[in-house]
């Protein structure tokens, strides 16, 4: 299936959703903000598309997130803050995107992270974050 356009807004109404696969489609605009509604989400995958715009602040929200694939889109705009928030998050992937700056030292607090791509990001510079040190991250299966 090849799905295309933006998604709908009446996405943050799912609030019993746990499980999202959108990827390998054309879809284009932002990720919505309503997103954030959709607390028992735990698996998101948006990779694979045209999405722009930033990594929204909404998503901090996403408390049950296991897993997060945002890779081979137009995604800019520095990493929010808020991701550091993902208490359960165990999976990041954000490769092949427009990330600027450096990358957000909140990803510390992510005690059950074991995966974090996010090279071939051209414009993201300056050291990896102190907060960082507190990582356990595995190398991912397929590398």
């Amino acid at each position: 299936m090849n799905l295309s356009r933006n998604i709908s807004s009446g996405i943050g109404g799912l609030i019993r959703l746990t499980y999202l696969n959108l990827a390998y489609n054309a879809f284009t605009g932002n990720i919505l903000k309503k997103i954030g509604n959709c607390s028992k989400l735990g698996h998101l995958y948006l990779n694979n598309n045209q999405f722009g715009g930033e990594i929204l602040s909404e998503m901090g929200k996403l408390s049950s997130l296991e897993s997060l694939n945002i890779c081979n889109n137009m995604i800019s705009g520095a990493m929010s803050e808020e991701l550091g928030n993902l208490s359960s998050l165990v999976e990041f992937v954000a490769y092949t995107n427009n990330l600027p700056g450096p990358l957000s030292g909140s990803i510390g607090n992510l005690k059950n992270l074991k995966t974090l791509c996010a090279g071939k990001n051209n414009q993201l510079t300056g050291v990896i974050p102190n907060e960082f040190n507190v990582l356990t991250l595995e190398e991912p299966d397929d590398a």
